[in-house]
């Protein structure tokens, strides 16, 4: 079915106005897309990059006795004995948080070592050689000597023929080590999570300020679509952001993974707060935008009405002119087309007129 307007006014309607609205919207729902996903990136990014740092904290604290002990690992082949354990073991204590360092000897051991004249500081094996396995980070439990919540790093003693001749044990005070982390602003003013290798909670801003769900130590991933979904990220990449359900998303979530224990913090906020910028630009963009239709609107109206008054008083004149009528000539008010036309017809109109009588004229000579 093919539209022809009857008016001008129709026209422009349809051919200015409309496409105009359209082009303004298309224009709308771009921006607003690609805010929306630059806003998300920053976002994330900005998220990803605070748990990271809180995250290397806890990381330098970890590292501080596990590269002591690193010095009886055997990257090199180094060799070790009881009295570099020992020794190692002191320097380890006198670290902040370290709150008991145990190095345990099998009494087989021991005894053997005594046996063959060795000295009790010295080498556990006749060959002189040991090595430490890979060091074990245990969850926090509560420990009632120190009146605090404690982790254990534990790493086994080696032979060269792979016999266990030791065991390293390094107690740290969980809430000292984590201290830096929930006293930093972003983790008191969002929902923010520890959780270790099986996606148990460590700690969390719910006892603190009201944000949990009060119910610590619980398994995360348990109680929302958007926690199951950033347990289901955590499999697969090691830092990331996950978006709720909703548009925007009711709440969006960051993870990033510890490289020192197997352990992985969470921050969650709300999407309104974390898209708040955007919500603020597509509301103010909105207002602008029905502003402007309305002043184009009252700008096309305005002007539509002057061409049409014109343009009607032409067609008025030219049919009283058909009919034998002569008025006064028309006003020209404006020097546009429609000004430009007034000013011929009443040039025609006077022409027609002088024509006309001298037509006469001569019809009486």
């Amino acid at each position: 079915m093919k539209i022809e307007p009857r008016t001008l006014q129709q026209r422009t309607l349809l051919f200015i106005l409309l496409p105009t609205f359209l082009l303004l919207v298309i224009l709308l729902l771009v921006g607003f897309v690609f805010v929306r996903d630059m806003l998300h990136k920053q976002w994330g990014e900005a998220a990803v990059y605070k748990l990271e740092r809180s995250a290397n904290l806890i990381d330098i604290r970890l590292g501080e006795p596990k590269r002591l002990l690193m010095l009886l690992q055997d990257r090199d082949d180094s060799t070790v004995n009881r009295r570099l354990v020992n020794h190692i073991a002191g320097q380890i204590e006198e670290l902040d948080g370290v709150v008991k360092v145990t190095i345990a000897w099998p009494e087989q051991h021991l005894q053997q070592a005594e046996k063959n004249g060795l000295a009790p500081d010295g080498p556990i094996v006749r060959s002189g050689q040991l090595r430490l396995k890979r060091f074990d980070v245990s969850s926090p439990k509560y420990d009632n000597s120190v009146n605090d919540r404690t982790i254990s790093m534990v790493s086994e003693i080696k032979s060269i023929s792979d016999a266990t001749v030791g065991r390293v044990e390094v107690i740290i005070s969980f809430d000292a080590l984590i201290g830096p982390v929930i006293n930093a602003p972003w983790w008191k003013s969002n929902k923010a999570y520890i959780l270790d290798g099986e996606n148990n909670v460590l700690a969390s801003t719910g006892l603190e300020l009201g944000l949990e769900d009060f119910y610590p130590m619980r398994a995360f991933g348990t109680m929302s679509v958007l926690e199951s979904d950033t347990v289901l990220a955590m499999q697969n990449n090691l830092s990331g952001t996950v978006f709720g359900p909703g548009k925007p998303p009711e709440e969006i979530s960051g993870f990033y993974r510890l490289s020192e224990a197997p352990w992985t913090m969470v921050i969650i906020a709300p999407g309104d707060k974390a898209l708040s910028p955007i919500i603020q630009f597509r509301r103010l963009y909105f207002l602008s935008f029905a502003g402007c239709i309305l002043l184009v609107l009252v700008f096309i109206r305005v002007t539509m009405n002057q061409v049409t008054i014109g343009i009607k008083k032409i067609s008025v004149a030219a049919d009283d002119l058909a009919n034998g009528k002569f008025g006064d000539p028309l006003e020209v008010t404006t020097r546009d087309e429609v000004g430009e036309l007034t000013g011929n017809f009443n040039k025609m109109t006077r022409q027609l007129r002088h024509r006309l009588e001298l037509k006469e004229a001569i019809n009486i000579a």
